[in-house]
């Protein structure tokens, strides 16, 4: 049997071992009156959580949304994963740039070819309303 106490009026207990007792988490209130009253459905309101056992751990779970707290462990792997989208997002966005630069670098170029090409054929006495006309 493991005990955990969460604060000095709450305790919870795993009772991996205990064979007669149906549930496997008990949890236990201490009231006014100083006794300690069951909890009902693993749910503490003092500290906003519902607590499930999962094989040799306790999860817990915000009552408001549901949404489980990460352990040690998954708070790593979660920053790990964060860490990696974010180095990939900036990859993303960093390849994007360097395609708009050539993308810029290329318009300079053929706006600079055609103003050549502009130049050369009023040299040959074409004028650009003549153009517009073929």
């Amino acid at each position: 049997m493991q005990k955990f106490e969460t604060s000095k009026s709450i305790i919870f207990l795993v009772l991996q071992e205990v064979y007669w007792i149906p549930e496997q988490l008990r949890g236990y209130c201490l009231s006014d009156e100083g006794l300690y009253q069951p909890i009902k459905n693993s749910c503490s309101e003092v500290l906003q959580l519902r607590l499930q056992q999962q094989d040799y751990l306790l999860s817990f779970y915000r009552l408001d949304n549901n949404q489980k707290l990460l352990t040690p462990d998954e708070l790593l792997l979660a920053s790990q994963e964060a860490t990696r989208q974010a180095e990939e997002a900036n990859r993303q966005a960093e390849e994007a740039n360097r395609q708009a630069e050539e993308s810029e670098q290329r318009a300079r170029l053929e706006k600079a070819r055609a103003d050549r090409l502009a130049e050369k054929l009023r040299q040959l006495g074409v004028e650009s309303a003549d153009l517009e006309d073929l």
